[in-house]
């Protein structure tokens, strides 16, 4: 996985974080209750992005985002993003990517089949651009009801 963002800070290496925590708000403004299951679409794009919250405590959120891709499956897999958002840091993690939930922070040895070496801050990178995507395309929460 490689990614092209440029003019980023380096003085503050948690911007990535923080700013997830925000779109993430500003995308929904409550979190969904413990075994939710939402489904976001964009009549904008054509798409959609489902939602479902795995884990729920007092400071923290485990969610999962899966965004379908319609097609060949082989050409262009599901993007799976598993993430913690700590409500107190104001901060959101992904914790895992395509099923590997243990992404390492630092990965020391680069090689077919291995993480990169900035692994974590990548998928991290990706969920800001799924984040400014739903935001830009306008997702919304739908329920059952309104979609049928």
């Amino acid at each position: 996985m490689s990614h092209t963002i440029v003019g980023v800070s380096p003085r503050n290496p948690m911007w990535v974080f923080e700013e997830n925590y925000r779109l993430l708000l500003r995308i929904l403004p409550g979190i969904p209750a413990l075994g939710e299951q939402l489904t976001l679409v964009s009549e904008r794009a054509g798409g959609e992005l489902n939602l479902s919250v795995l884990e729920l405590s007092r400071y923290t959120s485990t969610m999962e985002f899966a965004k379908p891709f319609s097609g060949d499956q082989d050409l262009l897999p599901a993007i799976r993003l598993k993430v913690r958002a700590y409500h107190d840091a104001a901060v959101v993690e992904v914790l895992g990517y395509q099923g590997c939930d243990r992404i390492p922070a630092r990965y020391q040895i680069a090689g077919p089949g291995k993480f990169h070496r900035d692994e974590k801050n990548q998928v991290n990178y990706l969920l800001n651009d799924l984040l400014r995507h739903c935001l830009r395309y306008d997702y919304r929460a739908v329920s059952d009801i309104t979609r049928a």
